[in-house]
């Protein structure tokens, strides 16, 4: 049957995949060759859009070799079909057509979930017809025609509340990969549905085979869901520039143009080289490839001079001392805090000892004996202290990332609790930085304790 040919296609194709991603991977780690994440992607959409749908075409039977098939067609599978998906959708279909009705009695725009709805009800409707195809000339089954005549009338108007969905988000927002993609399918949709309304041979190769040049023609080309985006998000900033809208408008575009299609994508609204610009900062944050997008989002924010609460954010830091030796002089005992821990509870010389950070004042308390508080080291001023250090670029710069060193000199006081002297030694304090905001602090380091 139809169901199990894709059902062979999709697992062919998943084999296929993982044993070229494997092969990928062997490249990669034996001869040093990096391979990035995006090669992986296109293989994924290669296969999955080229090998799958001609593997599936490829075992479609032509018309009299299934209509000799129908005796086998298998029991389960036409009552699951009859007894489990058509009742499934007809109930969404009745909630849909409900809504549409609100929609017109209220006078309002469809939400935007809307359409992937109505795609859900697409899909389990063909699904279920692609299923009971082969049984649809068969003495008893008068039913199946009859149905898909329903079927497609019904989408009429969904197809329409679809249309208008879109329409509304496109004529609000532009066109994105997803809208773009949402638009594709409307218009597959429109197709299909006036063909089998309107054609007496309603052959049902059309389907896949029409998904399969739809899917060619959004992947590739200057059509493609990519350039279509791109240039519609571009007329997009132009017009918002134009009109002088708001910063946050102009920044959802500029962050949506960054993220999706890079740095040099905004290359028509300055002068300067933003291809070589991207270049460098992307170089400069491969060891934290997370920070990459950011980096070059906040850089675009600053050369189109848009001002907004995520421009304001100075990027994530982390300060570090510049010799990573602790000197331990003088102390007996070290007991070791990281930067995901909060408690830590260990025993030295017999008496229990727990530290306890507080994330929100950020302060490190530590417990001795019985003593919940004996000592508490401040964190925050000394971290206010390194945000002012590096607004005056006074910091030495370590080779990684907005990475810094402590300044000379730099450490907490020791406390001192009966016979005890403790000292806090950060080895990392970090965070994202804020304007108007103390630092947002993670850190982590060495207890130091001596015993008088």
């Amino acid at each position: 049957s139809l169901f199990l040919r894709f059902l062979a296609s999709a697992l062919y194709a998943a084999v296929l995949f993982a044993g070229l991603s494997a092969a990928l991977a062997a490249i990669d780690a034996l001869f040093n060759i990096k391979i990035d994440w995006d090669v992986y992607m296109r293989l994924f959409a290669i296969v999955v859009s080229g090998f799958s749908p001609i593997f599936f075409l490829a075992g479609v039977p032509d018309m009299e070799k299934l209509s000799s098939n129908d005796a086998e067609y298998p029991k389960g599978l036409k009552l699951f079909t009859q007894y489990v998906l058509i009742p499934l959708m007809t109930i969404y279909l009745a909630i849909l057509l409900v809504y549409e009705v609100k929609i017109i009695i209220d006078w309002e725009f469809p939400k935007g979930m809307v359409s992937l709805l109505i795609l859900g009800y697409a899909i389990f409707g063909i699904l279920s017809l692609l299923l009971i195809y082969p049984i649809r000339n068969k003495e008893g089954f008068g039913w199946i025609k009859l149905f898909s005549r329903f079927f497609y009338f019904m989408m009429i108007p969904l197809v329409v509340l679809l249309l208008l969905a879109v329409w509304t988000r496109v004529q609000d927002y532009g066109i994105t990969e997803s809208r773009y993609i949402l638009l594709c399918l409307a218009g597959w949709l429109t197709f299909i549905t006036i063909y089998f309304l309107v054609s007496k041979e309603q052959n049902i190769k059309l389907i896949p085979a029409s998904l399969c040049i739809l899917a060619l023609l959004a992947v590739y080309g200057p059509q493609s869901a990519f350039s279509v985006s791109r240039y519609s998000q571009l007329a997009r900033l132009k017009k918002l520039n134009k009109e002088k809208s708001k910063d946050e408008d102009r920044a959802d575009v500029i962050r949506y143009l960054v993220k999706k299609h890079g740095l040099s994508s905004l290359q028509e609204f300055t002068s300067i080289d933003l291809k070589a610009m991207e270049a460098r900062i992307t170089d400069e944050t491969k060891d934290q490839s997370y920070m990459t997008k950011f980096d070059l989002v906040d850089t675009a924010f600053k050369i189109l001079k848009v001002k907004t609460e995520t421009a304001n954010m100075d990027q994530y830091v982390t300060f570090i001392p510049e010799k990573a030796a602790v000197l331990v002089e003088g102390y007996q005992y070290i007991i070791p805090l990281d930067n995901y821990e909060t408690k830590v509870e260990t025993i030295v010389n017999g008496i229990p000892f727990k530290l306890m950070k507080d994330v929100a004042k950020n302060t490190l308390t530590i417990s001795i004996g019985g003593n919940k508080s004996a000592a508490v080291f401040d964190i925050d001023p000394e971290a206010i202290k390194l945000k002012s250090l590096l607004k005056d670029g006074s910091l030495k710069k370590d080779q990684n990332y907005q990475t810094y060193y402590f300044p000379a000199g730099f450490g907490l006081a020791p406390i001192t609790y009966g016979k005890y002297e403790l000292l806090f030694k950060p080895t990392s304090i970090s965070g994202s930085i804020e304007i108007k905001k103390n630092i947002s602090t993670e850190y982590k380091g060495y207890l130091l304790v001596r015993i008088k």
